[in-house]
């Protein structure tokens, strides 16, 4: 009964989306998601359906996605949508899957990146970033279980943990055209290159006090 409820709930968010898609390009103002936020985040709320809620298969998180996707326009959505889902997805337990399945963790990065977003926005989507990055780099939010060990630095490896969530998701649903002109978000553009080049030159620590040798 739950499993019928999410569904029929990612279906009309979904339609609300698209609905607010056409709207804009219409010229009309897009009402259509934040007339139903208030019922989202209810369900998303209720803690007794948090297995379903992020079950890849009903795959609730990616109507989720669609509504913190920029629209068509390339416009971004509400400020109190963004805030109401990102606050609702810190409280559920995402795991890889969930995220794969959704593309949750491409929109939230894109949250990261942009410029546009309010600055507390960014925070909350930076915040989930961490908090999704975290069993992949085996890294604690516990303080006092932490280890400290002595180790060379290896860019690689946090290429690759950084890439095993990030860059295994799929692109936007949005066409290129929107979110692409505003904020690429290409594969090759939203991490650096980290891989150790032979070709440069270590920099060399020099001590504020050192004194120059007289010319």
């Amino acid at each position: 009964m739950a499993d019928a409820e999410i569904e029929e709930m990612r279906r009309r968010m979904t339609e609300a989306a698209q609905a607010d898609n056409d709207a804009r390009a219409r010229g009309q103002i897009a009402m259509h998601k934040v007339r139903m936020l208030p019922a989202v985040v209810s369900l998303l709320n209720r803690n007794t359906l948090q297995s379903s809620l992020v079950d890849p298969d009903i795959n609730l998180l990616e109507a989720v996605r669609f509504f913190l996707e920029p629209l068509n326009d390339g416009s971004l959505p509400a400020y109190n949508i963004q805030r109401e889902l990102f606050a609702a997805l810190a409280k559920l337990p995402i795991a890889k899957d969930a995220l794969v399945a959704s593309g949750i963790g491409k929109v939230t990065l894109f949250y990261t990146k942009s410029k546009r977003p309010e600055l507390a926005i960014k925070r909350q989507a930076g915040k989930l970033l961490g908090e999704w990055t975290r069993p992949i780099l085996k890294r604690t939010d516990d303080y006092r279980k932490r280890e400290f060990v002595e180790a060379d630095f290896d860019p690689t490896y946090v290429y690759l943990s950084v890439s095993l969530l990030i860059h295994s998701l799929p692109l936007f649903s949005l066409p290129p055209s929107s979110y692409h002109h505003h904020h690429s978000l290409h594969t090759h553009n939203t991490i650096p290159n980290l891989s150790p080049n032979p070709q440069l030159t270590p920099l060399t620590a020099v001590s504020p006090c050192a004194r120059r040798s007289p010319p």
